[in-house]
């Protein structure tokens, strides 16, 4: 399996979750921290799963499971708990602009009705996220 495509597990206890955790590579997930207000304005924001990767046991799936995604689309975009971890429904304009869209768009599907207004919260980049899990200084952008 590509690296970009494996699964990242949250060990029980790494973020807020009380049971390990797998979710894609860009999945968003919640951190919630005062410095992200410094770029984002406020102290929750989304970051994509991969950049939590190497923080307290956080790591990338085995090359050789197999892996089916399955990511909830409501009409605006959500937070939604999992394991007791916040982490964000499909938010379409990620994937829409993304060379990832193939994995979640179908034949049935019509781009157009999976257009949201905005991310329901900031979503940084992983430089950021490093950050705000004990890493460097933070930028001053976030991605939406």
């Amino acid at each position: 399996m590509d690296a970009n495509k494996r699964p990242v597990v949250f060990p029980a206890d790494s973020l807020t979750n009380f049971a390990p955790l797998t979710v894609s590579p860009l999945h968003g997930v919640m951190l919630k921290n005062p410095k992200a207000s410094e770029v984002a304005g406020r102290n929750e924001v989304l970051v994509p799963a991969q950049s939590a990767v190497g923080h307290k046991g956080i790591h990338l799936g085995t090359n050789d499971q197999d892996v089916t995604y399955i990511d909830l689309l409501f009409d605006h975009h959500e937070i939604i708990h999992a394991q007791g971890c916040w982490v964000a429904s499909m938010y379409s304009e990620h994937y829409l602009t993304n060379d990832t869209a193939q994995w979640f768009i179908t034949d049935e599907m019509e781009l157009d009705d999976l257009r949201h207004t905005g991310p329901v919260r900031p979503i940084l980049p992983a430089s950021d996220a490093h950050a705000l899990l004990g890493g460097s200084a933070m930028s001053t952008r976030y991605v939406a």
